[in-house]
């Protein structure tokens, strides 16, 4: 998930109420022991304020965010400290992102954690600080791959927007429209919404451009046709929104470097119709 580099792991197991201000990004497994927690994000906004036990926990803490905890002598909280140039605080969304490739990944702050997953992420903390703790240099890095595979878990766990947002809806009706039969502007006015709008919000929620993944989905229609119909190139260009068969031949030409033609010898075989292959 990126480079990572930790100064210190730790274990507290001991009755405390304190705050503090973040200095550098915190990844921590909270397993018991809380009274009482208030969390601000590193903009002043409120996180939450909670009383009482929340539970088994992964968390993620960033620099400039401000905690105000209280634990009971029942406390096993593991922390570890790190550096990772990729992780940030975005102010637009309230969200931790992690920068790579020239994309922006949301990640939630925190993530519960089921009784069963509870006993190996116990084992993966006390491993990366008997590595770090070690001093050795390969032990060491061991332990940083240890902590970015524990990262990993925020990347698989995006943060969704609301049910049937705007822009899962204007997704939704791209899926839907399996023949092509409506462009994207005629389906961006029936989510509402204007298309230059709904671009962005798209480009943004799902990382690619409403056009490109409508040319993704048109791609995997065509294929499906050629790989098990019988259908001619005409006919698939027609099932798929193309104009004529000269616009399939250019976007396979384009995607795949073949010819209808020699898609559907590829994976018809010889006996396949020979009419408007190329």
């Amino acid at each position: 998930m990126g480079e990572v580099r930790i100064f210190r792991a730790n274990v507290y197991r001991y009755r405390q109420s304190f705050v503090q201000v973040v200095a550098r990004p915190h990844l921590g497994l909270y397993i018991s022991g809380i009274e009482h927690t208030r969390i601000w994000l590193p903009d002043g906004k409120l996180l939450f304020d909670r009383d009482g036990d929340m539970g088994p926990s992964l968390y993620l803490r960033l620099p400039g965010m401000k905690s105000d905890f209280r634990f009971n002598d029942k406390r096993e909280n593991w922390v570890i400290q790190m550096d990772m140039p990729e992780l940030a605080y975005d102010p637009e969304t309230h969200l931790p992102v992690w920068e790579r490739n020239g994309y922006r990944f949301p990640l939630p702050f925190d993530l519960a954690v089921s009784g069963e997953e509870l006993p190996a992420l116990r084992h993966q903390f006390a491993r990366i600080h008997r590595l770090l703790d070690s001093n050795l240099p390969r032990n060491i890095a061991a332990a940083e791959i240890e902590t970015v595979a524990v990262m990993s878990r925020f990347l698989a766990d995006v943060p969704s927007a609301t049910p049937e947002s705007v822009v899962e809806k204007y997704r939704r009706l791209i899926d839907e429209d399996r023949n092509f039969e409506h462009s994207l502007g005629e389906l961006a006015r029936r989510s509402g919404y204007s298309q230059a709008h709904l671009r962005r919000q798209f480009r943004k929620h799902y990382l690619i451009d409403p056009a490109e993944y409508r040319t993704g989905r048109r791609l995997c229609r065509i294929m499906e046709l050629i790989s098990h119909t019988a259908h001619t190139p005409k006919e698939i260009a027609d099932m798929t929104g193309m104009k004529n068969v000269t616009h399939l031949y250019s976007l396979l030409k384009k995607h795949y470097q073949a010819t209808p033609g020699q898609l559907l010898r590829q994976y018809r075989g010889p006996i396949a119709p020979q009419k408007h292959m190329e």
